[in-house]
C-alpha cells in the first residue's frame, strides 16, 4: 500500500473544523462504520480527539458489563457447588441412619 504525503490545508484548525480528511481538511478527522450488538451499522464522523473520549466511555461501559457477567457467573458456580454439597450431605444422611452407627472403641 502506497502512502501519499498529503498537505492538509486546514490541519488542526479546530475553531473552523473542516470536518473532512481530504487535502482541504484535517488528518484528525475520522469516518468509520460502527456496529452495535444487534448488527445495526452507522457511520461515525468526528475528530479523533473527540472520538478518544467516546472510545474510552464505551470501553468503560463494556468493562462494566463484563464485570457484571463475571460476577453472575461466579455466583452461579458458587450456588452450584453449594447445591452439590447439600445434595451429597443429604444422600449420605439417607444412606446411614444415625441409630445404626456403632461406636468402636
Amino acid at each position: 500500500m502506497e502512502h501519499k504525503n498529503i498537505n492538509y490545508e486546514n490541519a488542526f484548525n479546530c475553531k473552523n473544523c473542516p470536518q473532512c480528511n481530504t487535502s482541504k481538511g484535517c488528518p484528525a478527522w475520522l469516518e468509520m462504520i460502527e456496529e452495535d450488538d444487534k448488527g445495526n451499522k452507522r457511520i461515525i464522523k468526528m475528530c479523533d480527539r473527540v472520538y478518544e473520549k467516546y472510545f474510552w466511555i464505551n470501553v468503560t461501559k463494556a468493562l462494566a458489563i463484563l464485570t457484571e457477567n463475571v460476577s453472575k457467573t461466579n455466583n452461579l458456580y458458587t450456588d452450584g457447588i453449594v447445591a452439590i454439597g447439600h445434595a451429597i450431605q443429604q444422600h449420605q444422611n439417607q444412606q446411614i441412619p444415625q441409630h445404626d452407627i456403632k461406636m468402636v472403641r
